[in-house]
């Protein structure tokens, strides 16, 4: 299975399975930040399973907010991540 594949599974999987806690809430959102850099290389087939996780993901925003601002203020969050400002998803905020 290569990195992407891997990235993948584990973005859907996270969306699919929602994470409880804030730490698993983070790196749902890190993976979703990694699967980025790859989206120019995805097949058809990969990028509308990364779609349809990504519409997962906008349907439990608020739940992954509440769970994230147990970490602190998502604009510190999303510094110390060092999050370009493009990587929509964690701009919760905006969502719920």
């Amino acid at each position: 299975m290569t990195e992407v594949e891997e990235l993948l599974d584990t973005y859907t999987n996270g969306v699919l399975y929602p994470p409880s806690t804030a730490f698993a809430a983070q790196e749902l959102l890190r993976a979703r930040s990694r699967l980025a850099g790859h989206e120019e290389s995805l097949s058809d087939e990969q990028s509308a399973r990364l779609e349809d996780a990504d519409s997962q993901l906008l349907r439990q925003t608020a739940t992954l907010y509440d769970l994230l601002i147990g970490l602190g203020k998502l604009p510190e969050l999303r510094r110390r991540e060092e999050v370009p400002p493009w990587h929509w998803w964690w701009h919760l905020e905006r969502f719920v």
